[in-house]
């Protein structure tokens, strides 16, 4: 009997240990978030093109964007193809990648896939998420969100002296964490309505602090997707305007990933609007030192990973977190600060501010007067006369 189908594909099929092994695609966020593709084809595209077998219409997304090649070991080589915003693999950009089980595709800012052998407790996972999104939407129009407050302490005179806004979702059921409902935010697109609503509830809220003779200042949390979208970008920056913040008074906190060439057009302007600059989770995830130079950030928050743990090493990365900071004319915040001997070990190194439940936990609006003015029972936060 005479063989048919090119030589390529002839190898792959006399391999008895690729036979039972299928890869597949999962869109984790996006348009088509929940989608599931076999890769059956020894070439598969991915892109905007409905000639792709694997079609998105999401901004970012170059009609043909990548290429995903089985190879004849089995491998499957993940190739750009000239796309405009780039492929990336765990956040790294690449031209040519052989990919691994678990690892997560970027197509420009919106789009992340999973490559893997076997996804469906993701695929599941997915698609919870879609269906919380579809909540979350409903209780954005409902208003039925609420904003937090972790109180941000100097720990020179151990007062407060700002406030990161947090969102929260109560509900009959019980409260949604955040840990649930951001994830199906990101997934879904929603997360520039819901970052412009904490924008602005945290500044009315700022407002009514100040006019009880508080002086604050308040940080609200903005994804990389916010900052590098262009789209996203726009709609954040016109709400910024519109607030006429004076300077000091709001601080932008983004991750390390977010401080890229897609972000940079984005932070000048809203530091144009009097918006202070934030990076956090240093130590784990963080910026070029050029990169921090150049976009003057007010403040560099220490990962909480590094902050709780007392091991040498940990020790060692968080005084040269600090004196990064001074070096750079920015204040050094310690995050996740959770017990005495932290607080002391931090403020003895000359940090500057710090938060964590050590301190206090997020409290709501009308709890922060009393407490700026009357400090915390165990005196960790003193009054501010």
């Amino acid at each position: 009997m005479s063989q048919t189908g090119p030589p390529t594909e002839r190898l792959l099929v006399n391999q008895p240990s690729l036979r039972d092994q299928s890869a597949w695609l999962l869109v984790l966020t996006g348009q088509s978030a929940g989608q599931l593709l076999e890769l059956r084809s020894l070439e598969t595209l991915v892109g905007r093109a409905t000639t792709c077998q694997l079609a998105l219409e999401d901004r970012g997304v170059s009609r043909e964007h990548a290429r995903i090649t089985r190879c004849v070991d089995g491998s499957y080589r993940l190739s750009d193809l000239d796309s405009t915003n780039g492929t990336y693999v765990d956040g790294q950009r690449v031209v040519q990648k052989v990919l691994e089980e678990g690892d997560e595709l970027g197509l420009g800012p919106l789009v992340k896939l999973r490559f893997g052998y076997q996804l469906s407790r993701e695929q599941l996972d997915v698609q919870r998420r879609k269906a919380l999104a579809g909540q979350l939407e409903s209780a954005l129009q409902r208003h039925e969100l609420r904003l937090v407050y972790q109180p941000i302490v100097h720990l020179g005179s151990r007062e407060v002296v700002g406030l990161e806004a947090l969102p929260r979702w109560p509900r009959e059921a019980g409260v949604v964490t955040p840990g649930e409902f951001l994830p199906a935010a990101l997934a879904s697109g929603l997360i520039g309505p819901l970052g412009r609503w904490v924008l602005e509830g945290a500044v009315g809220d700022l407002r009514a602090f100040q006019a009880r003779g508080l002086k604050l200042f308040v940080t609200v949390n903005l994804s990389a997707q916010e900052a590098s979208d262009p789209h996203l970008g726009e709609a954040y920056l016109e709400a910024l305007a519109r607030l006429s913040l004076a300077g000091g008074e709001l601080v932008l906190d983004l991750p390390g990933s977010a401080w890229t060439s897609l972000t940079r057009s984005f932070l000048e302007r809203a530091s144009e609007l009097n918006a202070r600059l934030a990076l956090q989770d240093f130590g784990t995830d963080h910026a070029s030192l050029e990169e921090l130079e150049e976009l003057r950030f007010h403040q560099l928050k220490l990962d909480p990973r590094l902050v709780t743990r007392d091991e040498r090493e940990a020790r060692r990365v968080c005084l040269g977190g600090i004196r990064l900071a001074e070096s750079l004319g920015a204040r050094s915040v310690a995050v996740g600060i959770e017990a005495q001997r932290q607080l002391e070990y931090l403020a003895k190194n000359d940090c500057v501010l710090g938060q964590g439940f050590h301190l206090s936990p997020p409290v709501a609006s009308d709890s922060i007067v009393d407490l700026v003015r009357g400090g915390t029972p165990g005196k960790e936060i003193l009054p501010s006369l």
